[in-house]
């Protein structure tokens, strides 16, 4: 017989994204899952993932990266330096995703030009391109598009794990098809899945490879992106004594984001943006029979709490709260496509029915809204800053709550973590 204990929590970063899963198994054997690592203030981002490792002492065994903007993944650079993770799992660094992503990067970063980035976005920036220019990318785990026929489904046995770096990067291979299990087991009885899905129509981000192509020097010979040259576009700066009053500092800035603009317009409904390889992850159990809701805890700010929280309010919260095991989350996904949500529904199968707490898309944004998304009764949560977010919409917030027979929670840098605790026996 076999004790599991599994801890989620729900960091409250404002705008970005932090998730962690922890497995306690009954030898005292620990598995840890996180789900991006990123958010708009640096400190923020850094204290939660002081809080997720206990001061980077705990393994991060399996990370998951929904994609690659930085309201995302800034948190990298400090959860490498300091904390060993042994896996990560991503979308297919398709090099056309990798150069969308640097440049969108960078231009919120230098503020269209006008700043320097700092430090951390440079090499934010670096890592990207590391992995991107590897042959052996030794512990990445790369989700491409489903193909004809099957593979195996991944195993990680975590009651004989030793502790080494080693465990997990020698049972997930170096590629593996969307939709496909990661299955987690106990005494190798599998009690715990998760699902990446990933989309293959990137169009929009190979079109802007091809704008940016035409109009400056970034490929080598071979006609391949030369990760240097697009580098020295992006930093390429005007000489002080050369620029004019609030004139950008970086003198290509404004070529790429109007060519940048031109391929990713302020979106409509059901049309495509920059995430539109964003890669939910669905996370829950395999045996249901054998699973206890422990606890959920939550303890929200002053204004937040005053805004919508009473009695019922926490008490719905609680009744929801029982079947939240089976989790989605959703990165950036675009929600707003109907094709995207139809083709995850029909990836989940029955386990869509079963979703019971989902991490609404975007940052509650009305840009990636679609009723189809909660048609059953469900706790949704979601990041955003305490004072005003560039994506929330409290319309969308309401009406998740009210119309849809769901919960919605906003979740910002200044409320307590939101937890939950699942109690699993296997015999």
């Amino acid at each position: 017989m076999a004790h599991i204990r599994l801890e989620r929590t729900i960091w409250p970063v404002g705008h970005g994204a932090f998730y962690t899963e922890q497995f306690r198994g009954g030898h005292g054997n620990t598995f840890t899952v996180a789900y991006d690592c990123g958010g708009k203030d640096k400190a923020t981002i850094e204290g939660q993932i002081g809080a997720a490792t206990n001061g980077g002492s705990t393994p991060i065994d399996l990370l998951f990266i929904s994609h690659f903007h930085s309201d995302h993944i800034n948190g990298l650079p400090t959860l490498l330096a300091n904390s060993l993770v042994k896996r990560i799992v991503l979308p297919q660094l398709a090099e056309e995703v990798v150069l969308e992503a640097i440049v969108y990067n960078f231009i919120k970063a230098s503020h269209g030009g006008h700043q320097t980035p700092s430090a951390d976005v440079i090499q934010l920036q670096e890592q990207l391109i590391s992995w991107v220019q590897s042959d052996n990318k030794e512990n990445i785990t790369e989700v491409v598009e489903s193909a004809e026929g099957d593979v195996e489904i991944n195993h990680i046995e975590i009651g004989e794990r030793n502790g080494e770096a080693g465990q997990v990067n020698s049972v997930l291979p170096k590629e593996i098809r969307s939709g496909k299990e990661i299955q987690i087991t106990e005494l190798r009885k599998v009690f715990w899945h998760y699902i990446p899905i990933c989309y293959k129509d990137k169009q929009k981000c190979e079109d802007l490879l091809v704008a940016l192509q035409k109009k400056y020097d970034i490929t080598n010979d071979q006609e391949k992106l030369d990760w240097k040259k697009v580098k020295n576009v992006l930093l390429e700066e005007i000489p002080e004594e050369e620029r004019k009053p609030r004139e950008a500092k970086y003198k290509n800035i404004k070529g790429i984001k109007d060519i940048y603009d031109t391929n990713f317009p302020a979106k409509g409904k059901g049309e495509q943006s920059h995430n539109c390889y964003s890669m939910p992850v669905y996370s829950g159990p395999t045996v249901d029979e054998a699973l206890d809701h422990i606890h959920s805890s939550y303890r929200y700010n002053e204004c937040l709490f005053a805004r919508v929280v009473d009695v019922l309010y926490r008490r719905y919260f609680d009744i929801l709260a029982q079947h939240s095991a089976h989790c989605l989350y959703t990165g950036d996904f675009e929600a707003n496509i109907q094709s995207n949500l139809d083709k995850l529904k029909q990836i989940l199968g029955t386990l869509w029915a079963k979703v019971g707490l989902l991490q609404i898309p975007h940052h509650i944004s009305d840009s990636n809204y679609n009723p189809d998304l909660y048609d059953h009764r469900m706790l949704s949560f979601g990041n955003v800053d305490d004072k005003g977010d560039e994506s929330f919409s409290f319309s969308i917030y309401r009406k998740i709550s009210y119309s849809h027979h769901c919960l919605a929670v906003a979740i910002t840098e200044k409320d307590e973590p939101l937890e939950f605790g699942y109690y699993i026996v296997l015999i």
